[in-house]
């Protein structure tokens, strides 16, 4: 058994990367769990520019739904309601949370309003 520093419980040593021996010393100060949510956290902040309290603060301004659908959003997944932590390419700047559905759509259409907006003329266009 070995105690995670970073959420203070007492795992297995199961819980725990290797660093390729099997005393304590020789596995990582954290457990897989905490490493991977830290790897995500970095890996946002570093390709979005959101930080964890930028990303608090617009998930509990949204109430945890997606700025363009208003669908309620999961933490965490792959699915299309997972959030995403929008940002502008061009810029760099961080625009809101969305799902992964608009998310992909906005990136579909290149970031370009106009093409997006020809779309929305497409499609009322031809509605039924």
């Amino acid at each position: 058994m070995k105690h995670c520093k970073n959420c203070d419980t007492t795992k297995d040593f199961s819980e725990y990367h290797s660093r390729g021996g099997k005393r304590s010393s020789e596995y990582q100060s954290w457990c897989k769990s905490c490493m991977k949510t830290a790897r995500r956290k970095q890996h946002r902040e570093t390709r979005t520019g959101w930080s964890d309290a930028a990303f608090e603060d617009a998930w509990s301004r949204q109430e945890g739904r997606c700025q363009i659908c208003d669908i309620p959003m999961t933490r965490v997944g792959k699915s299309l309601s997972a959030v995403n932590a929008d940002h502008c390419h061009a810029s760099g700047n961080t625009r809101a949370l969305l799902c992964r559905g608009c998310n992909n759509a906005l990136g579909l259409f290149k970031d370009d309003p106009d093409i997006l907006l020809s779309a929305v003329d497409y499609l009322r266009r031809h509605k039924p």
